[in-house]
């Protein structure tokens, strides 16, 4: 009876909410809307489809789901976006470093400006919760072995200081805004629109068909995530106590491994020989971010960064994934390089 008490809740709950996903076509944004409106979420997206539609061409038809294409930095499709929202989940954004680094002025415009437009209209709806997806990159460089919240930030690259700049942006300007700030680790897994370009993700698909990864450097730290947590923390948030979260960041990690430490447990968990090439790397990125934060309010994780290299290497074995793992398709960068935007 308790089961059924708390499905009918969970039900109604979701029934009562409509959540704008911004950047809902990427990586995690389209698993997210598939999860969401598996569980009778009213689910709108706004994005611009850099990357292209066909990850919802299955579910179009969805009588809960809404999309909306356009540009975040066009301020009458942000607000035509909002109508008869509830809830923000914010993912957009020129994603990962060598993509930032193509068109700097492209990549502040969107990241920040394109920020401060979706934030005054999140005001201007009075929405209930306004999620915002920072990253864990922003603390750069740090020896500590346990790096929380409070840590001082370092972002070292183009893309971690937009990151850290609307951090300080929403925080300083919107303390009437209810929001919350996540700062994910890498996330790793299997997604309708796949990225490889992910440290788990590429060294996975690297021992896969080449049987070969090659790991530049080695001994830097990267906190790790499995997208299924990644889905699963944003409806934890929807769904908790807005007393817990307001105006709260927290660190989101299952896992901090060293690269070489990611690479060994590849080639151990696909049972085959693997090969592991050493490059030398300019990237000093080292850090490892501290959880017990997230924990305390409730959340836990229940998938293992294993369990994202077993979903990866099944999608190859049965041919979801192309095994020409340098298509264009799988690297933000390759697909930024092809498109005329400004």
């Amino acid at each position: 009876l308790t089961q059924i008490h708390y499905l009918k809740k969970q039900v109604f709950f979701s029934m009562n909410k409509n959540i704008l996903i911004i950047g809902g076509g990427g990586y995690i944004g389209c698993e997210l809307v598939n999860y969401l409106l598996n569980k009778n979420y009213k689910v709108s997206v706004l994005d611009i489809f850099f990357y292209g539609e066909e990850v919802f061409k299955k579910i179009k038809s969805n009588r809960n789901l809404k999309i909306i294409k356009g540009d975040i930095r066009n301020r009458n499709i942000v607000k035509k976006s909002f109508l008869d929202i509830t809830d923000v989940i914010h993912l957009a954004c020129i994603s990962n470093d060598p993509s930032a680094l193509l068109n700097p002025d492209l990549t502040k415009d969107i990241n920040q400006n394109g920020f401060k437009i979706i934030l005054e209209e999140a005001r201007l709806a009075n929405i209930d919760k306004f999620i915002f997806a920072s990253s864990s990159s922003v603390y750069g460089i740090s020896n500590e072995p346990n790096v929380y919240e409070t840590h001082p930030r370092v972002p070292l690259s183009l893309y971690n200081i937009s990151k850290a700049w609307c951090e300080d942006y929403l925080i300083n300007n919107f303390k009437d805004l209810n929001y919350t700030i996540i700062r994910p680790a890498t996330v790793c897994g299997l997604s309708n629109r796949q990225r490889l370009d992910l440290s788990v993700n590429m060294l996975t698909a690297q021992a896969i068909i080449n049987k070969k990864i090659t790991v530049f450097g080695g001994e830097q730290y990267r906190p790790n995530l499995n997208i299924k947590d990644m889905i699963r923390l944003y409806e934890f948030l929807l769904e908790t106590n807005s007393n817990n979260i307001r105006h709260e960041i927290f660190n989101a990690s299952y896992k901090n491994l060293k690269i070489i430490e990611i690479a060994e447990g590849i080639a151990k968990n696909i049972n085959q020989e693997i090969k592991i090439d050493f490059q030398n790397s300019d990237d000093k990125r080292s850090y490892r971010v501290n959880s017990s934060k997230l924990k305390s309010i409730g959340f836990d994780y229940n998938f293992k960064i294993e369990d994202a290299i077993a979903d990866l290497n099944n999608a190859f074995i049965n041919k979801i994934l192309n095994k020409n793992i340098d298509l264009n398709i799988y690297h933000n960068v390759k697909l930024m390089l092809n498109l005329n935007v400004k």
